[in-house]
């Protein structure tokens, strides 16, 4: 992901960061801005960190 493609999900971060600095709320709020800005996460990648999400269709080349 370039920067231009994150950014309005990294000035949404530096909002929530500014607002719930002190909060018990802050990880949560976290939590459901990824999960708006980066849909296809599941649990599973969530759980072990990964983000590489495969939303690309396969190609065919000619085979049935």
């Amino acid at each position: 992901m370039k920067y231009e493609q994150a950014k309005p999900l990294i000035e949404k971060l530096k909002v929530i960061a500014v607002l719930y600095y002190a909060s018990s709320m802050l990880p949560m709020k976290i939590y459901e801005a990824l999960d708006e800005y980066l849909p296809d996460m599941d649990e599973g990648c969530r759980e072990r960190g990964c983000i590489a999400v495969d939303n690309f269709k396969e190609k065919n080349h000619g085979s049935v």
